[in-house]
């Protein structure tokens, strides 16, 4: 069940944005831990909770690609792969031009 979004709770959710997005490169390019590399198309909020959310989509892709979505929490989040953190998504480069 969703709860009506208040101002208060929007002014909660509005604190530290710049913090968790600070890492976050529009345009930049970054390999998923499986390996295939993305880039970040923007930063956008759930309209449900207000949560913020990294689109983005492959990064070699041409034509129709889909765009995909995941929390800046999971997007940021440190993995364990035998046993050593490292981090779901790291950035390997700069976007010079997009194409759409």
């Amino acid at each position: 069940m969703n709860m009506p979004i208040t101002k208060e709770m929007f002014a909660n959710f509005k604190q530290g944005e710049e913090e968790l997005t600070s890492g976050i490169e529009i345009g930049g390019i970054y390999e998923h831990v499986g390996g295939r590399k993305y880039r970040v198309v923007g930063i956008a909020r759930n309209s449900d909770d207000l949560q913020l959310c990294v689109i983005y989509q492959c990064h070699n892709c041409t034509g129709s690609c889909p765009l995909w979505i995941k929390s800046i929490h999971d997007f940021n989040e440190m993995i364990s792969i035998d046993g050593h953190p490292v981090p779901r998504f790291r950035p390997v480069g700069a976007q010079t031009s997009i194409a759409y």
